[in-house]
């Protein structure tokens, strides 16, 4: 059930009461002689006697069904948040003062009722209908109406929440009669509780004491300054402390109103550190500088505005958003720059206090705090791989400017956390070697070369990105010129020498180029343990089938069938919405903001990361299911049968199809196949790309780039059908798609075979969910030991701040709880019976196992790895 409520007229009604409590509702404003006044004063009437009580509410579910909340939806309102508190119930008993358990049909008669409720109140406006239809399209026309034909007394209402509608009220701070001349606006939209209208003397000394309170008359003008016995204005005062003297006007912003006050410091605290920490802790507000301090910003406006950030807002649209005027923009305010250097300084804040990062020693052992996948990353004591993928992102270049927008404002080190630049050797270079030899994929791909794009104007064309490949979290950036190999030699020594003890999975869009470049400059070796490539799903199609057949994860073990590798597009496509507006950003300020986006994508991704895994879990036990079943008739030979055998037997058919397409001798036939299946690539790449929405002139230039490629692959097709030995059929499109595909039918011949791996690969999927959410227990209950309890506790008791630690280890226990619950379906009883313990054991065993049938899957058979 949604938690969304429709309407309540008392909720309005409350806002508009004369000095004697008297209702004086916005129903009566209507405009004389409006034909559904009749119906205004039934529903005014209504909230009078009570008709609509606060148990009433009218909730909408997912499929669009009214129910009132009071009656068939109480266990939803009692897991209601603290937001929802205002529209909470009440009494959430029946009037028998039983409680009951209320089925669909007591919903459904409910519903029937409010159903009937709203034909007999709208009948007027809507004659000769019958209420609310069941379909949506037409419920959704009848809401619409209804808005329309109530759209001027909105305006009405509208107009009297925004105006100091001040007739007939007095003063509402306790002892005053007198009558009031000014609203608080910002104490009236938190609360009706709170005293918000005011007389003239009371409304100066609001003002003075609740800084940033928007207090207006009815001619939206403020109450005049407190002055001086000289005549003199009058202006608020914040002290570091009581031996302040000298100090300076300083301009405070919230969201409601902006205020100057004047800011004293003593000589101790000259460089301004005290006095900021004080307008942080003690008032909200967030300094512009610590030296020369200017302006400051309600914390509230900070969190919105970084938020903003995040989802792509400029910082000059978030400025115009919350500081701009009718009559000047941000820019003639000179508000443009103190607003940007508050929100970059406000971000580095807001994330060391999100890891915990609050000395120079918990930084100097620690560092600046980096949301990680904790479910891949795991402690020092796991044993499980580590899955990765990398790619390219062209998007993010950088054009060559001296000073971005706001000035340059630095390296910082949260920025440096995520940015690296290659440490190892690069090989090829320092060789002068040739390329390496060819493997044998005849399609051709600009990553991986070694050739330096021109520079365009630009000093990077291109971040290159790690992510875990199970779950789409960034891990590491590269600035980079060209998608050399380097960077992909640099992530596997990161790899190697960070998770040595454990094997690693590899994830690129060229491994096949890659592998060849590893065993070419003997860079394999450094490897200690198991080493899988893979080819992402979605781009080992423009591979050939000699790749398809070594890289494609879905014929490829080790991976499961849940790990696509394709977390990366997801992360590109997360960060296009923001990456224009850091092309012309110096490389300091560009880096920064794209670490922003990058810790708000993971930290999203995080908070779902154990039921995105409950999912895959659950689908992945279906299926366990429905082979099982099918194989009813041969369950001992599922359980008789060994990891390592069916390996083996699918490497061996996938080494010798690869092979196969390799040493065939080519004719001019093959040749012109070759054409073929290129301009097919092309255009599935195309039509892929145009799924994506792109914009208009670029979708025009694709599908003129789409039809060139159909010409001319016809044309191709035409005279390889005329040549001699004649394809009967003939060929056509159809056929070229389907060939450019290896399908893992293709590697057996039995269906009772092709169960038993398809029932291995399940299982992967099994030890891989198993081993990430243990590893996510053990990652936050490590922290908690080591760093929260351990290395923090220190410095949270010199902050005198313990809060701290119980924020973020309350949160982080969450996810441990979830992560046990979820593993507690391994042993559930309809669960544990899909498969066998011994069959997890087995593929672990390889996993760990330094001659692992896992390992050289990518390379064909008698080619030697190296180790």
């Amino acid at each position: 059930m949604s938690n969304r409520r429709t309407w309540n007229p008392q909720d309005h009604r409350s806002q508009f009461q004369d000095v004697d409590g008297n209702n004086q509702s916005v129903f009566t404003d209507a405009t004389p002689g409006n034909p559904n006044q009749e119906l205004y004063d039934q529903l005014a009437a209504m909230a009078d006697e009570g008709d609509y009580s606060d148990e009433d509410y009218i909730h909408m579910d997912a499929e669009g069904h009214e129910s009132v909340s009071g009656v068939s939806d109480t266990a939803d309102n009692e897991n209601r948040s603290n937001e929802d508190e205002p529209f909470a119930v009440e009494d959430e008993t029946p009037a028998g003062g039983q409680d009951v358990e209320e089925d669909d049909a007591d919903v459904e008669e409910e519903e029937d009722e409010m159903d009937e409720l709203l034909r007999s109140h709208f009948n007027d406006i809507f004659p000769g209908t019958s209420g609310p239809k069941t379909s949506y399209s037409e419920r959704r026309s009848f809401w619409l109406r209804a808005f329309d034909l109530a759209r001027f007394l909105l305006v009405t209402a509208f107009a009297c929440f925004l105006s100091s509608d001040l007739n007939g009220r007095v003063c509402q701070l306790q002892g005053c009669a007198n009558k009031a001349r000014f609203k608080c606006h910002t104490c009236f939209a938190v609360s009706s509780e709170l005293p918000c209208f005011f007389c003239e003397h009371d409304a100066i000394l609001h003002e003075w004491n609740c800084l940033c309170h928007r207090v207006r008359n009815e001619n939206n003008a403020p109450p005049p300054p407190r002055t001086t016995a000289g005549g003199h204005v009058r202006r608020r005062e914040i002290r570091c402390c009581e031996q302040a003297r000298s100090g300076k006007l300083v301009h405070f912003h919230s969201l409601t109103s902006s205020q100057i006050v004047r800011v004293l410091w003593c000589t101790e605290h000259q460089d301004g550190t005290h006095l900021c920490s004080r307008l942080i802790k003690d008032f909200g507000f967030f300094p512009a500088r610590i030296k020369d301090l200017n302006h400051a910003f309600s914390i509230q406006m900070m969190e919105l505005g970084l938020k903003m950030r995040c989802k792509s807002v400029s910082y000059q649209s978030i400025a115009e958003i919350f500081l701009g005027t009718e009559h000047k923009d941000v820019r003639r305010l000179r508000l443009y720059e103190p607003f940007m250097d508050a929100l970059r300084q406000f971000a580095i804040v807001h994330n060391f206090y999100h890891h915990g990062i609050v000395s120079e020693a918990i930084q100097a052992r620690h560092g600046c705090g980096k949301t990680e996948c904790p479910a891949c990353i795991g402690t020092s004591r796991t044993k499980s791989p580590i899955a990765v993928t990398m790619d390219g992102f062209e998007s993010a270049s950088k054009k060559s400017v001296a000073a971005g927008g706001g000035g340059n404002h630095g390296f910082y080190a949260m920025a440096k956390a995520w940015f690296f630049t290659p440490t190892v050797p690069d090989v090829v270079r320092e060789g002068k070697s040739q390329d390496a030899p060819h493997l044998g994929c005849e399609a051709q791909h600009k990553a991986g070369s070694e050739r330096v794009p021109t520079s365009n104007g630009k000093d990077i064309d291109r971040i290159i990105h790690v992510d875990c490949a199970a779950h789409s979290i960034v891990l590491r950036i590269y600035d980079a010129k060209g998608e050399r190999l380097h960077y992909a030699d640099d992530v596997l020594s990161w790899l190697a020498s960070s998770f040595g003890h454990r094997a690693i999975i590899f994830g690129y869009d060229v491994a096949c180029k890659f592998l060849s470049h590893l065993l070419h400059y003997g860079i394999y070796k450094v490897v200690a343990g198991l080493l899988i490539l893979f080819i992402p799903a979605m781009h080992v199609y423009a591979h050939g089938k000699d790749c398809q057949c070594l890289f494609g994860p879905r014929i490829l073990f080790g991976l499961g069938l849940t790990m696509d590798g394709e977390g990366h597009e997801r992360f590109n496509s997360w960060l296009a919405r923001s990456i224009g507006l850091t092309l012309w950003e110096t490389t300091e300020n560009r880096q920064l903001d794209i670490v922003l986006v990058s810790e708000d994508y993971n930290r999203v991704k995080i908070q779902g990361l154990v039921e995105w895994t409950l999912g895959k879990l659950l689908q992945t036990f279906a299926s366990l299911k429905s082979i099982r079943d099918a194989l009813s008739n041969s369950i001992d030979r599922l359980r008789n049968s060994k990891y390592s055998d069916v390996v083996a037997s699918i490497t061996r058919q996938r080494q010798s199809l690869a092979k196969k397409v390799s040493v065939d001798v080519p004719s001019n036939k093959d040749t012109l196949r070759e054409t073929i299946n290129h301009y097919a690539r092309t255009i599935l790449s195309v039509r892929k790309y145009m799924k994506k929405n792109p914009g208009t002139k670029l979708a025009a230039r694709l599908k003129t780039a789409l039809s060139a490629n159909f010409t001319a692959m016809y044309a191709k097709i035409s005279e390889f059908n005329n040549l001699e030995p004649k394809h009967d059929p003939p060929l056509n499109f159809a056929q070229v798609e389907k060939d450019l595909v290896v399908e893992s039918s293709m590697l057996t011949s039995e269906n009772t075979e092709t169960l038993v791996t398809l029932y291995w690969r399940y299982c992967e999927d099994l030890y891989h969910h198993r081993n990430h959410l243990r590893n996510l227990r053990d990652y936050y209950l490590d922290k908690k030991a080591n760093f929260w309890e351990g290395a923090l506790k220190a410095e949270a008791l010199a902050m005198e701040d313990e809060r701290l630690l119980e924020r973020r280890m309350s949160v982080e226990a969450v996810y441990c709880e979830d992560a046990a619950a979820a593993l507690e379906l391994f042993d559930s009883g309809e669960n544990s019976v899909l498969f066998l313990e011994e069959h997890l054991n087995q593929i672990n065993h390889e996993f760990c196992s330094e001659q692992s049938v896992l390992a050289d899957q990518n390379v064909r058979d008698g080619i030697a790895t190296g180790k």
